[in-house]
């Protein structure tokens, strides 16, 4: 008779098998078909680490014959293992008499392995479950949500899940935080309307997603944080994350590519209206210049004394036609400047007394903040009229007793002007206006002086931009590119 004692739970693929609360006696026939009908490898060791008891799928696994196996060291059998994480759990549970319960990956066969090691009165008893598919299949996993999180989380595009039914932000990737400017704990949690949508928008694109089930490449207009537009090409699809319905949203920002768009009109027309200059704005002056010479014959005439007062006012008037005939000219894209080498500084200084004098006059105050700046290759006339333009047009916004502030200053490898008013701002619906020619607010302006700052400016290999508030706007030129010497 065979004797064995099994004082613990031995399963078999993680179902238990078997339960020997006591002492009992088995023949070693019968307790080998017990044995033997374990589903995966299973063996026994006495104290002395001697293999007593393997099955069919323990020597299988261990590629040997039983009776190779039977009577030796289980070290001896596997010396790869000895001083490995899986040799100090087998220690463990021999010296301390206690169950262990591990998972490893194999060294002499390419499977992974859940291992039960059960003590007994004199030995272990060790039963393998091989994991290999499970484990394949983790990983798999792993490598799913490894690449989901790559993609959405550090994807260059705007990207979203939130709740289908409650609109509630389940999660962000850093896009969309750099976009709009929140944390992601002000985010998550919260509605988009209560964030970046503008008032009403959640009806009409709730209504639009019903409808067909998704939206595909919408374009439209958020906020971010600070109020400032953006507008992204945007597309929602519905998606299943844990059981809960899900909507996955996508978006590209595209509001430098739209402002760039109108930019690129802008500058279409003002290359429009800088051909019609040239062509026929010397033809007009021409004969402009003939009236007014012989009415300021007829004016010098003894006989047209009681007449003077009309001929002054002709004179007058063919003048102001002309001074806008010159801004007309300064329009023309082709029109040929010479360029030297300037500080832009040194030009400020230079016109400063002329716009104090200006500033005095409608009791206003101007205030310079010039910081060191490169040199560049500007023309001093065309840089001149473009400083005036814009600070008179920022006096003219003012009230009394406010100030404008004249800065310049490096940004990067870029030279800035900026102007800035104490005004009231433009309004949002002219705000795309501005620049264009002929559009004006004021009762006797011609609309040209913004115009001819944009085409001074587009000379120079310059770009002019503003931000606007009710306290007042600035405007911003930036010098780049060829202008910029070397000194």
């Amino acid at each position: 008779m065979y004797f064995v004692e099994i004082n613990t739970d031995i399963f078999v693929n993680g179902v238990f098998s078997m339960r020997v609360d006591s002492f009992g006696s088995i023949d070693k026939e019968s307790l080998a078909i017990i044995l033997d009908g374990i589903i995966g490898p299973f063996f026994i060791l006495d104290n002395q680490w001697m293999i007593t008891y393997l099955n069919k799928d323990a020597a299988n696994y261990l590629k040997l014959n039983r009776e190779e196996v039977l009577g030796r060291k289980l070290w001896d059998i596997v010396p790869k293992l000895v001083n490995t994480g899986f040799y100090h759990k087998f220690v463990e549970a021999m010296e301390h008499r206690k169950t262990i319960h591990f998972e490893t990956k194999g060294v002499y066969n390419p499977i992974y392995a859940e291992i039960y090691i059960h003590p007994l009165r004199e030995g272990l008893a060790v039963c393998f479950r091989d994991i290999t598919e499970r484990k394949l299949m983790e990983k798999a996993l792993r490598q799913s949500e490894e690449r989901f999180y790559k993609a959405f989380y550090h994807s260059p595009d705007i990207k979203s899940i939130s709740d289908l039914e409650t609109g509630v932000y389940i999660d962000v990737n850093d896009q969309f935080l750099k976009t709009f400017g929140y944390t992601r704990e002000e985010v998550i949690g919260h509605k988009a309307e209560d964030l970046i949508w503008e008032p009403g928008d959640r009806p009409k694109l709730v209504e639009m997603f019903l409808q067909d089930g998704k939206i595909e490449n919408l374009e439209h207009v958020y906020r971010d944080k600070s109020g400032r537009p953006v507008t992204l090409l945007f597309s929602v699809v519905p998606t299943d994350i844990n059981g809960k319905k899900c909507v996955l949203s996508a978006g590209t920002d595209i509001t430098k590519l739209k402002q760039l768009e109108k930019e690129m009109a802008r500058l279409d027309r003002l290359h429009l209206i800088g051909e019609i200059a040239a062509g026929i704005g010397h033809e007009i002056r021409n004969p402009m210049t003939t009236v007014r010479g012989f009415l300021q014959l007829l004016n010098d005439k003894d006989s047209s004394i009681k007449n003077r007062k009309y001929y002054d006012l002709m004179i007058d008037e063919l003048d102001r036609a002309n001074s806008i005939v010159t801004e007309f000219l300064s329009l023309a894209k082709n029109k040929r400047v010479e360029l030297k080498e300037h500080n832009l500084n040194t030009l400020i200084k230079d016109i400063f007394p002329l716009l104090q004098s200006d500033s005095i006059v409608f009791d206003k105050y101007i205030e310079l903040n010039l910081n060191n700046v490169i040199n560049m290759k500007l023309n001093e006339k065309e840089i001149r009229q473009l400083i005036l333009n814009l600070v008179r047009n920022g006096l003219e916004t003012m009230p009394s007793g406010k100030t404008l502030k004249i800065k310049t200053y490096m940004e990067g490898e870029e030279v800035v002007l900026a102007v800035e008013d104490q005004g009231g701002g433009i309004p949002p619906e002219i705000t795309e206006k501005i620049g264009t020619p002929f559009f004006t607010t004021k009762d006797s302006g011609t609309g040209l002086g913004l115009a001819v700052c944009y085409s001074i400016a587009a000379r120079h290999n310059a770009r002019i931009d503003f931000k606007t508030s009710p306290e007042g706007t600035e405007f911003f030129v930036r010098f780049s590119g060829c202008c910029i010497t070397d000194t």
